[in-house]
């Protein structure tokens, strides 16, 4: 750290920067840090409802910060220097705008993603799901991404299906189209780092939203109980996943349209649309160009 401080320093004093903008984690931590003590002009952007450690502490020091969850922005302490802002997202995304419910009892169509690297966890529920529950999932289609590191074995257990369950599931390392999923999904049953809240946010698709155990600070279980709260989402933890649970949980999606109505709308309450022109244009008008 002693180290980090000094480099900061060095880099701030040789590129004389017009503003810093600080994402958090321990690399923004020493440059944030030193650059506000320097005098430059320093901002934050925290997306999770719980904001990290270096977040908290150098809230005191920047001339503004941009928080995602108004959760957040009680936790930050800074008062009027903190602004509720959108996430910034893929145009393609978010010029999807609100999807409509699909109101048929016939078709169902769930899509299951843990995140560029998939998720061993979710991946084995909903195999164990496709194994032992395939014949009360009528109507129901599944496309899981369960990434490059673990499709070998997903693939595996896609095998041992009976045949009558292999025609319900894909099975993909990667998914590269995440607009054209999200069109064709019914339900979305995702981990809950920000960038997934806010795309189902943005697109009001009712989900299931299992928290990485491991994230920092539990930002991750936070994220998700902020939208359970408000009915935008259902969350279930790590622990508590299996078949039988997740089973129940679509059935009674699938079966209930009032239900994914109300999430829908209830998620498309945590959108703010264009998030990084409003950070953009709020940074540049406290400096001089």
């Amino acid at each position: 750290m002693p180290l980090a401080f000094l480099k900061a320093i060095w880099i701030c004093l040789k590129l004389r920067p017009r503003f810093l903008l600080g994402v958090g984690g321990h690399a923004s931590g020493p440059m944030l840090l030193m650059a506000s003590l320097l005098g430059f002009k320093t901002y934050i952007w925290e997306p999770n409802a719980f904001p990290g450690m270096a977040n908290r502490y150098l809230s005191r020091f920047v001339c503004k910060i941009f928080v995602v969850f108004e959760q957040a922005e009680k936790r930050m302490g800074s008062g009027k220097k903190t602004q509720v802002v959108g996430y910034p997202m893929r145009e393609s995304i978010e010029s999807l705008g609100p999807l409509s419910i699909n109101e048929s009892s016939t078709e169902f169509h769930v899509l299951v993603f843990g995140g560029s690297q998939g998720a061993l966890g979710m991946n084995s529920a909903v195999m164990g799901l496709l194994k032992e529950c395939h014949e009360d999932l009528q109507g129901m289609s599944f496309l899981l991404q369960c990434g490059s590191r673990d499709f070998q074995r997903v693939l595996g257990l896609y095998q041992e299906l009976p045949e009558s369950a292999q025609r319900k599931i894909e099975i993909t390392e990667f998914i590269y189209d995440m607009e054209d999923k999200y069109r064709w999904a019914d339900v979305v049953v995702a981990r809950s780092g920000m960038g997934s809240v806010s795309e189902l946010a943005s697109t009001g698709t009712p989900s299931i939203l299992i928290p990485l155990p491991s994230s920092a600070d539990g930002h991750q279980q936070k994220n998700a109980e902020a939208l359970q709260e408000k009915g935008a989402a259902i969350m279930v933890l790590q622990k508590d996943l299996n078949q039988r649970v997740l089973r129940q949980h679509l059935l009674d999606l699938k079966q209930n349209v009032e239900i994914r109505k109300n999430m829908s709308e209830a998620a498309q309450e945590f959108h703010q649309p264009q998030g990084a022109e409003v950070i953009a244009r709020e940074i540049l008008s406290g400096i001089r160009l």
